[in-house]
């Protein structure tokens, strides 16, 4: 009997060194989980016996139970490395075609080249995608990134139109008495009048910003700030002030329009009331509110009709193989029996192919352009001439247009200052890195500054995660044992959030592990001990005589 027992603990001694052994194997493995050696003891079956009479047969090891506590965080440069911190598994797909499906908790992920998100084995990290940031939960799907960029967004283009946005103070000390035709005149200018924006004496203050087309081209839009004053020398109203813009070093002027009233004068004009906060824009009596001016750009491509009304002389008639050519203005005769023209000998029914060749400058025409702008002063060119060509191509691109809002900008006592300064547009941007948020959005970053929600990736937890199945390479299997997969956003249940550029190591403790290691050692040498102790017993039975 002692010698059934004595192997039953060497062979359940000897697993608990392999399952220990392969802990410290693993002691370096991102995600992995170690395991435990669970033993149970063993009885023979037998019907009768009394409770306090039956002698085990030995061991068994039943069940090598894995250990899902977490493991340390540690960082890294690779913002593809993900670690979870909670009781989530990453969800991964075989491939497209292979929809075989696997958990993990090791993180460390990369791109192909198809931008999917893999590991080391190539399986695809599952996620819902998002598009125009909403997401569709229809599917999970291999996450991939979108490679092409971001394309270029006019200002002012943006869903919500914000255009730019300025908050300002203007200094309301030092108010002087301005005289016309002084070096300090600070009269204001006509729609029709080019600013000067190089002759300091004709603005308070000014500040620029930069601004994109729609082909994302970047301009610089320059405001200049100045007291409205007038040409009899009176001091001017100390709580108004034109605004000039120039785009390029172009004076604007086009129509301004007001979120509340148009503006009837030829330059936009800003009101701040009593208590220094701004009104608006062309009438009195407002307050708090929202001045969004649409300014159009007269240094934009031209919209033009052109009528043409000559054409430039024929340099050459020619026809093919000396036949003859017929031209306008011209008597023939036609032959009454077959009515076809008769022109002396030659051969009827000779196509004829005649070719205008023209000097490039074909077309010619009179043209002046018309600038018609509401409740401005009309602006119309001198009459010109000129010879386009033919081929010629012309710009109608839409002129832009870009919403101002001064909103919260002041009139106080202290100097000027631009506190805020934004706009909305942005040029083409290409893909330049990539970030996961603690709630599992895997956002792209481009190089305009621009960030785009690309997909939310998930986690799953199990009822009862030991009941997975290893399947290798730092991954599980679903079984009946471990329930169904309960998936779902980072940050909800029990998953865990995520972090970026860092893993999570094994869960491992080294130290615990070479004591276990020396702790069935001596199991195995007692084990041992008790089979050569069984021996000698036997051996002192046959020696008997």
């Amino acid at each position: 009997m002692a010698f059934q027992q004595g192997l039953s603990g060497l062979n359940v001694s000897s697993k608990a060194l392999d399952v220990i052994s392969n802990n410290i194997a693993n002691a370096s493995t991102v995600g992995f989980k170690g395991g435990q050696a669970q033993f149970a003891d063993v009885y023979a079956a037998s019907l009768g016996v009394g409770g306090g009479s039956q002698v085990g047969i030995g061991a068994s090891l039943p069940v090598v139970q894995q250990q899902f506590s977490q493991g340390n965080v540690s960082n890294s440069n690779n913002p593809l490395d993900i670690a979870v911190n909670g009781s989530g598994f990453f969800r991964l797909q075989k491939n497209a075609t292979d929809q075989t499906i696997t958990y993990t908790r090791n993180g460390q992920f990369h791109l192909d080249d198809k931008g999917f998100i893999v590991n080391a084995q190539k399986n695809n990290l599952t996620g819902y995608p998002i598009e125009n940031n909403v997401t569709n939960r229809a599917a999970l799907i291999p996450v991939q990134l979108d490679t092409t960029g971001v394309v270029p967004r006019a200002t002012g283009a943006s869903p919500t139109n914000p255009g730019i946005v300025t908050q300002m103070n203007f200094d309301d000390r030092d108010l002087k008495s301005l005289t016309s035709g002084t070096p300090n005149n600070l009269a204001p200018w006509s729609a029709n009048t080019s600013f000067p924006p190089n002759n300091l004496n004709t603005f308070n203050y000014s500040t620029s910003v930069t601004v994109y087309d729609q082909k994302g081209n970047d301009h610089a839009l320059s405001m200049y700030f100045t007291r409205v004053g007038n040409s009899d020398g009176a001091t001017p109203a100390k709580n108004l002030w034109n605004v000039h813009y120039v785009l390029d070093n172009k004076d604007i002027t086009g129509q301004v329009q007001s979120a509340t009233q148009a503006v009837t004068t030829g330059v936009p004009t800003l009101e701040f009331g009593g208590d220094g906060q701004i009104v608006t824009t062309g009438f009195v009596g407002g307050a708090g509110v929202t001045k969004t001016d649409t300014i159009t750009a007269s240094g934009g491509p031209e919209n033009a009709r052109l009528s043409y009304n000559s054409l430039a002389s024929v340099a050459s008639v020619t026809g093919p193989g000396g036949a003859p050519v017929y031209v306008a203005g011209t008597d023939y005769t036609f032959d009454p029996v077959t009515g076809v023209l008769d022109t002396g000998g030659i051969a009827v029914g000779t196509n004829l192919v005649v070719t205008y060749t023209t000097s490039p400058t074909a077309m010619a025409t009179d043209y002046k352009f018309n600038i018609d702008v509401a409740g401005l002063d009309a602006y119309e060119s001198p009459v010109g001439s000129g010879v386009y060509p033919f081929r010629g191509l012309f710009d109608v691109a839409t002129q832009p247009t870009i919403p101002l809002d001064f909103d919260n900008s002041t009139l106080f006592g202290s100097g000027y200052d631009v506190n805020k300064l934004v706009q909305d547009g942005y040029p083409y941007g290409r893909l330049s890195g990539v970030s996961v948020s603690s709630d599992g959005i895997l956002r792209g970053n481009y190089s305009n500054g621009q960030t785009k929600d690309i997909a939310q990736l998930v986690l799953v937890d199990f009822i009862s995660p030991t009941g997975l199945a290893s399947l290798g390479n730092n991954q599980w299997g679903e079984t009946s044992a471990s329930g169904q997969p309960l998936i779902g956003d980072p940050g909800t249940g029990n998953r865990g959030v995520l972090q970026s550029s860092a893993v999570e190591e094994a869960n491992v403790d080294l130290t615990q592990e070479l004591v276990n290691l020396i702790t069935q050692q001596r199991n195995y040498q007692a084990n041992a001990q008790s089979i050569k102790t069984q021996d000698q017993v036997l051996q002192t039975l046959v020696n008997l005589r």
